[in-house]
């Protein structure tokens, strides 16, 4: 009944499960090391100490963090007092199915969080490898939640339950003491005070959760019950406001994104501008904080970049492909001659002085003395410079080569001027041009996430090249009929065009997502048809019962 439910949960989360299991395929997690290289996939053993006090190894916020990679990866508190509920389920264990499920659960999560055999291999099964098997803690934290649910229920309910509530108030009392001993063991002097120092205040709500629980067992203390739930139930909130406060404060959106000069004056071009185009950040932005503003960059944080991107850009960084690709990408080989098609226009750069500080007097790094960069604004520490060899998001070319593998494809970049001609992995319907070439147009219609559309027109057919990720699902159209889009310069996309003036569109539908959508939706009628025969087989019992 239980594995009906699950598949049953599966089917009705298609829609998104689908194009996820996709996504997953495709991307650079099995070979991204930024997990494993920070020690961040498992849950340490040592940190069950944070179940009982959160901040045991310290907290980001006061700057004294001296745990194993993030917090917040191995963040799991659930509050102190809540732990002697947890024990104290365990005496219903035998009796109470509901109790024994979420144990179950709980003991399988913690299969997932922690590094073992059995957990590894159903990361492979479950699709989970190159992720942060910690993560698998939101199934901890529920069914603790849960359990504490019903142990709260039982010691509101139980007319003998002092015995069992004094065994596990002792439990906690013992874990505390080791987790003390522990502490003790830290060699460093500042981090072990860090950890005494940070058990005091779970231990007082401890104690006094603990109080308000044994007042409970009181059959004399009866009417004073839920006053002495409520009490407890406090003392709880308390705690999970206060660690979450202190790690995650709540900030004006106008200190995270702010208005600066640098930034609307990129704004103002893309506002004035034909075409789309790309920044590079360099030192000035954090990772992914363009995208309030709607800037595109090339670089930034993507646990789920496609593979072929993340080599690509591993190619124009080092000049190869590597095996193992990071999630983290800054884009700097300026040198190399495949920079100019990622259509960045914009780079932003920090002037620093002979000490290496930020300052308004400081000179930017020397690879911008390079004349193709132009500076067209300037702010305090910040210099925006133009590409002047960066080509537009998408244009004709008339030249092709075709690789027969990955490193044919590799060496034909290496070695192309890709403004002129593009290297595909499979022979257009046209033939190569090389002589007197008049360029083509592209004017721009429409560029969203799904959808993008512009006007193409040239007086020869040529190949049209998108710098833009090749991505299953992306169909094509010419003048409203359907085109074959060519996997060009190893990622990006390309159309065969005949001569003449055309309407080009790209448009993102996945079979995947359609697919699910169709699970999704067979699923709820079905579930809904379960449910209106439930409701119909009632009514009849109810009308027998009134004869």
């Amino acid at each position: 009944l239980f594995f009906g439910f699950f598949l049953w949960g599966i089917f009705l989360a298609s829609v998104q499960l689908f194009p996820g299991f996709e996504l997953t395929q495709n991307s650079i997690r099995k070979i991204d090391p930024t997990v494993t290289a920070s020690n961040a996939s498992y849950l340490p053993f040592v940190n069950l100490a944070t179940a009982l006090a959160p901040d045991f190894f310290g907290n980001p916020a006061t700057g004294n963090y001296f745990g194993t990679a993030f917090y917040d990866n191995f963040y799991f508190f659930m509050g102190t007092g809540t732990l002697i509920l947890l024990f104290f389920s365990l005496f219903f264990l035998k009796k109470e199915k509901n109790i024994f499920f979420w144990w179950a659960v709980l003991g399988f999560s913690f299969i997932l969080i922690f590094e073992n055999p059995l957990g590894k291999i159903l990361e492979k099964i479950l699709f989970l490898s190159g992720g942060v098997s910690a993560r698998a803690l939101f199934m901890t934290t529920f069914s603790l939640a849960v359990l504490f649910a019903y142990g709260f229920e039982k010691m509101l309910s139980e007319t003998r339950a002092r015995k069992k509530l004094l065994f596990s108030i002792f439990i906690l009392l013992a874990l505390f003491l080791l987790t003390y001993l522990i502490s003790n063991q830290i060699k460093n002097p500042v981090f072990k005070s860090v950890a005494q120092r940070n058990l005091v205040i779970p231990f007082a709500a401890f104690a006094f959760s603990g109080f308000c629980l044994f007042l409970l067992s009181f059959k004399k203390l009866k009417k004073y019950k839920y006053f002495f739930a409520f009490v407890f139930c406090l003392i709880t909130l308390a705690q999970l406001i206060y660690s979450t406060q202190k790690y995650l404060p709540f900030s004006k959106k106008e200190l995270l994104f702010p208005k600066t000069p640098v930034l609307d004056f990129l704004v103002g071009k893309q506002k004035l501008e034909k075409s789309p185009f790309r920044v590079e950040l360099g030192e000035v932005i954090p990772q992914n904080f363009l995208m309030p503003y709607k800037l595109q960059t090339i670089s930034g944080y993507d646990a789920l970049m496609p593979k072929r991107t993340g080599e690509f850009l591993s190619l124009l960084k080092t000049g190869e492909v590597k095996e193992n690709i990071s999630r983290v990408f800054l884009i700097d080989g300026f040198d190399s001659n495949l920079y100019p098609i990622l259509n960045i226009n914009y780079v932003l750069a920090k002037k620093t002085d002979e000490k290496g500080f930020f300052s308004p007097s400081g000179s930017p790094p020397a690879v911008f003395a390079n004349p193709r960069f132009k500076a067209v604004f300037e702010d305090k520490t910040v210099v925006v410079y133009e590409d002047q060899k960066a080509l537009p998001r998408a244009f004709w070319v008339y030249d092709f080569a075709v690789a027969e593998d990955d490193l044919g494809l590799i060496n034909l970049l290496k070695t192309s001027d890709l403004s002129k001609k593009v290297i595909l992995e499979e022979k257009p319907e046209i033939e190569p041009i090389l002589e007197n070439i008049v360029p083509g147009s592209v004017v721009w219609s429409e560029y969203l996430p799904n959808k993008v559309s512009f006007v193409a027109e040239s007086e020869k057919p040529g190949i049209i090249f998108l710098s833009d990720n090749f991505y299953p699902g992306w169909v094509a159209f010419i003048d409203g009929q359907k085109a074959k889009i060519l996997r060009a310069n190893y990622t990006f996309r390309a159309l065969s065009v005949p001569e003449g003036k055309h309407r080009i569109d790209f448009e993102y539908k996945p079979k995947s997502f359609y697919l699910g959508l169709g699970v999704s939706l067979a699923s709820f009628v079905i579930y809904g048809l379960f449910l209106l025969r439930e409701v119909i087989k009632l009514k009849k019992s109810q009308v027998k019962n009134d004869y």
